[in-house]
C-alpha cells in the first residue's frame, strides 16, 4: 500500500496543496476487470485523483493511450469531459495508470425524472459529436474483438438448438447490412463502446465519460444507440424483470409513435447530420443497434434472441416493431 501512495505523490504531486507530507487515503473500488483507486487528501470531501489497477495489461494501456489522444487534440469542451492522464507505470504484473478526478454527480439518480431525458440525450449527441471530430490512433485500427457483428451472430447460433426462421433471417439481415457498409467504407470513429448511465457523470451542464478500457474504431451511431438503450431499460424497467420482459418494454417504448421516440428519432437524424452520415443508413444502424444491445445486456440467455425476433418495417420516418414470438 506504501508503494501505491508513493506512485500517487508522484503522480499528483502538482494538485497536493501541501506538498510530499501530505496524507493520502486510499479508497479502492474493484470491479471485473480492473480496481478504481480513488486518492482523498485527508478530511477531503472528494478524490482529489484516480488510479486504475489490472493485470490484464492491455485494458488499462489502451484506456491510458486512447485518453492521451483525446487530451492532447485541440478540442477543450473534450478535455473537461474525460479523466486527464498522468502516467503509466509497470508494478511487477500490474499495470497502474494515474488519472485526475472528474467532479461530477452521477446520472443514475436523475433518470427516473422523466423531465431530464431530452437534456441527457441532447448532451450526449453533442459529446459524440466532437469525439467524432478526432482521428483515429492507429493502435484502434484493425480491431476485432466482440465487435463485429457477423462473428457475434454465429455464436448466437452456435448456442440455440432450434433457431426460429425470424431469427435465422434476422441474424443473415445483419451480416448483409455489416457486408454493405464494409463495402462502402463507411468512415469508423473513436467510440467508448459501453456508453452507458454508469459510465456518465453530469458536470454541470455537460457531461462527463468515465471507464474506457474497452474503447475502439466502431461504427458511428453505435455508441448512441447502445447509450439509448441502456437509458430506457433504467428508465422503464426495474433489475428484477426477465430479459424477455425488459425487451418487451423497451421495444413498447421505442417503437411506438410518442413524443419519446419522435424526440430520439429527431436526435439521431441530427447526430447523422453532425457525422456527415448518410440518412438513408438509419434502418440499418438501428438494426444493428438493437442486435448489439441484447447482445452484451443478455449474451448468456440465448433464448432471449430466439423469443425476440425482430422485424423491422420503415413507415412515414418512424420504426415499429412487429408483433412476432414473444411480442
Amino acid at each position: 500500500m506504501n508503494s501505491l501512495q508513493e506512485i500517487a505523490k508522484a503522480d499528483f504531486r502538482k494538485l497536493l496543496s501541501k506538498g510530499e507530507k501530505t496524507r493520502i487515503h486510499l479508497v479502492i473500488n474493484s470491479g471485473n476487470r480492473t480496481s478504481t483507486v480513488f486518492l482523498l487528501q485527508e478530511n477531503a470531501s472528494w478524490p482529489f485523483g484516480v488510479l486504475r489497477i489490472s493485470h490484464r495489461t492491455e485494458h488499462i494501456e489502451k484506456e491510458f493511450n486512447i485518453l492521451r489522444t483525446i487530451t492532447q487534440y485541440e478540442n477543450k469542451y473534450l478535455l473537461r469531459t474525460v479523466p486527464y492522464p498522468y502516467n503509466l507505470h509497470s508494478f511487477g504484473r500490474l499495470r497502474i495508470a494515474s488519472f485526475s478526478y472528474l467532479k461530477g454527480d452521477y446520472m443514475i439518480p436523475s433518470i427516473k425524472r422523466r423531465s431530464c431525458v431530452k437534456g441527457h440525450f441532447q448532451k450526449t449527441r453533442e459529446w459524440l459529436a466532437g469525439l467524432a471530430g478526432i482521428p483515429i490512433p492507429d493502435f484502434l485500427l484493425g480491431e476485432n474483438i466482440y465487435r463485429e457483428f457477423s462473428l457475434r451472430c454465429d455464436y448466437v447460433l452456435k448456442n440455440i438448438n432450434h433457431p426460429s426462421f425470424e431469427l435465422i433471417d434476422l441474424l443473415e439481415q445483419i451480416k448483409s447490412v455489416e457486408k454493405m457498409l464494409k463495402q462502402k467504407n463507411t468512415p469508423l470513429m473513436i467510440s467508448h463502446t459501453d456508453l452507458h448511465w454508469n459510465n456518465i457523470i453530469l458536470i454541470e451542464n455537460q457531461i462527463g465519460v468515465l471507464d474506457w478500457e474497452t474503447v475502439g474504431a466502431w461504427w458511428p451511431l453505435m455508441g448512441w444507440l447502445y447509450f439509448i438503450f441502456t437509458y430506457l431499460e433504467r428508465l422503464f424497467s426495474s433489475e428484477d424483470r426477465s430479459p424477455e420482459l425488459k425487451c418487451r418494454m423497451l421495444a413498447g417504448v421505442f417503437f411506438k409513435k410518442s413524443w419519446l421516440s419522435q424526440f430520439i428519432l429527431s436526435e439521431t437524424l441530427k447526430l447523422m447530420e453532425d457525422l456527415s452520415l448518410d440518412k438513408d443508413l438509419i434502418y440499418e444502424f438501428y438494426l444493428l443497434g438493437i442486435f448489439n444491445y441484447l447482445y452484451c445486456k443478455f449474451w448468456y440467455d440465448f433464448s432471449v434472441f430466439n423469443n425476440a425476433a425482430f422485424l423491422f418495417e420503415k413507415k412515414h420516418n418512424i420504426f415499429y416493431l412487429s408483433p412476432k414470438g414473444l411480442f
